[in-house]
């Protein structure tokens, strides 16, 4: 079996990409378009009017109209993975229009569905030579946007097949047990003297020699995505986990690193039988590693970030964040992303022999000059020395997970090569 697969991570835009005016723009889709498979998150929903928003704590809601997922067609991507931290910005209703959008245009799409038995099932595509299988989940979502079972004659509810986790804290036993005496005493619950931990708030805390930080998977998720690995397994040559992930190292959201219990939950289904986990919804590059020589992506970045085109928006989020207008709410959403949001890198996989023999990662650069309204956010292929940063970036911070990357050059062209 022998495929070319490419990997874009986070996807957000409202305009069409005729439109876009970046000379290395061109150069980016015909890459894509020359893979034999293309797949990319699309972050958020496709509602059909009259939207009406979900509650939010922190409400920042992504939603666009439906000609957007034709726009990513154009750009070459057949595959959609639609769980993440925006699925259910719109509601129940937002994520079964999006199902509706997707399906009429047969497109491919990953991580939603019906009910939990139809967004966790996997997905296929068919190559010359052989099916690739396609899981879509997220560990980072709306409590409300979590997708129900069908069973005993009723219905499930729609919505994203999800990862859920606690929150946990190790602390030293004096302070553990002092926090574990107040929580005894305003649940009305008596103290054991051998406990070995206690949820509050939706938080674990759990005795321990220091003070810690990291959160516990749920166990009946992991059962059942493991049970469809092995499905998935049965019925296809290669196996992609397509994952959504804020959560980070220290308890750090979108941090540099991955969080402890996300790489165990990685390894664990490479162990089942995944042969690549393609994680995204950290807004910066993490790195990748090889484990058991197959590729895990912890985040590739941004693909797209196309917000001075968004229009249409709840007037509570502007409330929410004291904003007048829709333009300086756009500022604000501009000024909330770091310098290392605007850089990302693009996986070009070769699938042969059994495995993915060669990887090669090609830089993208978002733009983020306030002026250029047109392109703000908008990917192109970097090159010159901000390809070649971009490219160092993502080597050094790789390198703690083993993964070596040497820089290649052809004609404008750079690609980071593992070596």
């Amino acid at each position: 079996m022998k495929f070319d697969l490419v990997g874009a991570g986070d996807s957000v835009l409202f305009q069409r990409i005729e439109s876009i005016t970046l000379p290395g723009f061109q150069g980016l889709v015909d890459l894509i378009k020359k893979a034999d498979i293309a797949c990319v998150n699309l972050e958020g929903s496709t509602p059909v009017e009259p939207w009406h928003p979900a509650y939010k704590e922190d409400p920042i809601h992504v939603a666009y109209d439906a000609f957007v997922l034709d726009e990513l067609v154009k750009m070459g991507f057949q595959v959609f993975n639609t769980a993440n931290n925006h699925s259910g910005d719109y509601g129940t209703k937002g994520i079964v229009d999006t199902i509706s959008e997707l399906r009429s245009r047969k497109l491919i799409f990953m991580g939603t569905g019906m009910d939990l038995q139809e967004a966790s099932a996997p997905v296929y595509t068919k190559t010359g030579s052989g099916t690739i299988a396609w899981i879509g989940l997220t560990a980072s979502f709306l409590k409300e946007s979590q997708a129900a079972v069908s069973g005993l004659g009723r219905s499930g509810k729609p919505g994203v097949n999800m990862l859920r986790c606690l929150p946990e804290f190790t602390l030293p036993y004096a302070e553990y047990n002092r926090l574990y005496d107040m929580w005894c005493y305003m649940n009305g619950q008596k103290n054991d003297a051998d406990s070995k931990g206690f949820t509050w708030d939706g938080k674990l805390f759990v005795p321990y020699e220091r003070k810690t930080f990291d959160y516990r998977v749920n166990q009946e998720d992991m059962q059942r995505i493991n049970v469809v690995i092995e499905k998935a397994r049965s019925k296809a040559d290669v196996v992609i986990i397509s994952v959504h992930d804020h959560l980070g190292r220290d308890g750090v959201e979108c941090s540099l690193h991955p969080s402890d219990m996300m790489v165990e939950a990685f390894h664990s289904w490479i162990d089942e039988g995944a042969d690549m986990i393609f994680a995204h919804g950290a807004h910066k590059m993490r790195p990748m590693e090889l484990y058991k020589e197959k590729p895990v992506f912890y985040s590739t970045g941004n693909f797209m970030l196309d917000l001075r085109h968004l229009v249409k928006h709840p007037y509570g989020d502007l409330l929410h964040f004291g904003c007048k207008s829709m333009e300086e709410y756009i500022d604000f959403l501009c000024s909330a992303f770091d310098d290392d949001s605007w850089d990302s890198v693009l996986p070009y996989c070769h699938y042969q022999n059994g495995r993915f023999d060669k990887i090669q990662l090609y830089p993208i650069s978002l733009a983020h000059d306030m002026a250029d309204t047109q392109n703000y956010g908008m990917p192109e292929l970097a090159d010159g020395k901000r390809a070649v940063e971009i490219l160092e970036k993502f080597s050094n911070i790789s390198k703690d997970y083993h993964v070596n990357i040497k820089i290649e050059r052809s004609g404008n062209t750079y690609a980071g090569i593992l070596v």
